[in-house]
């Protein structure tokens, strides 16, 4: 039998069930705004994609914990709350607190009405119609500016169940969840297998060559013995050129079209032309390989942002076989211990790629070392590609389950909650 539905009256609500009622954010929610006296509690932090967590454990060893001088009348944070960072709320940076601790004073903290299920309220914020209607009402001039203040959530209107069927809600939803991040963990620990195993045979190859033979012939070179780094800029005659930023290069080798820029503005950066090879060099990126052959330029030259190193190959040697060169382990190893600079700042110093040693063996070699790898990485490629799509399929699955749940879609009115016994099974 269908589930008995009636008109919330609300346009972005839409049908809700006949025992559901329409309430505002401030029937759900009320404002925290205790303040921390010394300073020295956990500090937590909320992001799209952990939640709340605590902010050491999503720090690198060398980051600092926080850029404040002092953590002192940081707002305080209590298991059961609900942590939403106001600059980024409509992008899903909110969470639920398992924790006692203090966070930032640019968020905002709340502690749940009697008659509400803190996990249930969860994912009725961060699911994607609310956080359509949460960006809304944001205010701000653009998306870099938007902020979802504590008066705006407290107008906006939701449906909600009675308490019993926002539990059966919260224990359903946790057990699909689990499901679906358990197939994505794996997913994921497939892909990282599969792209560790791509830079271990583009480094195999390009070190040792295609077959076990000597490698007498092959001669001692420095990167600048073989390629201009970072040619100087010399400004076309056009009102504009093609600005390449550092996400501009894939971790598969591609480039994508780059950003319109004024030359009056483009002074000071690297020139890029067709044929070049250019790659990323801050952390994380460069360890990750990002770098790509330049082709396709509409323009005789381009720009590149300083946050890229262009290199500009000489005869002695084949721009794509410099490509996965550059991608060897041993490039990147010894970039990584070389970088400077303060925590996820970090870069690789332009010395470093220049004084880079390599074994380079003659060009017929070089080209034929380079259409193998151009072979084995697409099949790589095509690997991940498909576990790619499996991951955003599951994620889309997610996204809709939790929707169907707290919109009432799925009738979970008579949904036995799960033990803890049979959650952990």
């Amino acid at each position: 039998m269908a589930r008995a539905m009636k008109d919330s009256g609300v346009a972005w609500i839409g049908e809700i069930p006949q025992k559901w009622a329409v309430l505002r954010g401030k029937d759900m929610l009320v404002e925290r705004n205790k303040r921390s006296t010394h300073g020295a509690e956990e500090l937590l932090s909320v992001s799209t994609y952990t939640g709340v967590k605590p902010r050491r454990e999503m720090l690198d060893s060398e980051d600092a914990l926080s850029r404040a001088d002092s953590l002192v009348d940081y707002k305080k944070c209590f298991p059961g709350d609900i942590v939403i960072n106001t600059m980024l709320a409509w992008n899903g940076s909110i969470g639920l607190s398992n924790y006692t601790g203090i966070v930032s004073p640019a968020y905002a903290v709340y502690q749940l009405r009697k008659g509400f299920e803190a996990r249930f309220v969860e994912y009725l914020l961060r699911s994607d119609a609310t956080l359509i209607k949460i960006r809304a009402e944001s205010r701000g001039i653009n998306d870099a500016r938007l902020r979802l203040y504590p008066d705006s959530l407290f107008a906006i209107q939701f449906g909600a169940p009675p308490l019993p069927e926002q539990l059966a809600i919260a224990d359903y939803l946790d057990r699909q969840t689990a499901q679906i991040d358990q197939r994505l963990a794996t997913l994921a620990e497939k892909k990282t297998v599969l792209a560790e195993l791509r830079k271990a045979t583009i480094h195999e190859v390009v070190t040792k060559g295609l077959k076990a033979t000597s490698m007498d012939h092959w001669t001692t070179v420095r990167i600048k013995d073989v390629a201009k780094l970072n040619p100087p800029t010399l400004l076309p005659k056009l009102d504009e050129v093609d600005f390449f930023p550092m996400e501009a290069i894939g971790v598969d080798g591609g480039l994508t079209l780059g950003q319109r820029k004024e030359v009056t503005q483009a002074g000071g950066y690297s020139q890029m032309k067709n044929g070049d090879v250019c790659f990323a060099k801050v952390t994380p990126c460069f360890e990750n390989g990002k770098s790509a052959i330049v082709e396709g330029l509409d323009t005789k030259v381009a720009l590149a942002t300083t946050e890229i190193t262009v290199l500009r190959p000489n005869k002695k040697i084949s721009r794509h076989f410099l490509h996965y060169r550059i991608k060897g382990l041993d490039f990147a190893s010894g970039g990584a211990n070389e970088m400077k600079g303060a925590g996820g700042l970090k870069r690789v110093p332009e010395r470093f790629a220049a004084d880079f040693v390599f074994q380079l063996p003659p060009l017929s070699e070089q080209l034929a070392i380079a259409d193998h790898l151009d072979q084995q990485t697409q099949q790589f490629d095509a690997q991940l590609a498909t576990l790619d799509e499996q991951a955003r399929v599951l994620k889309e699955l997610r996204k809709a389950i939790i929707h169907e749940a707290v919109t009432g879609k799925i009738d979970l009115s008579n949904y036995t909650p799960q033990t803890p016994e049979e959650l952990a099974a």
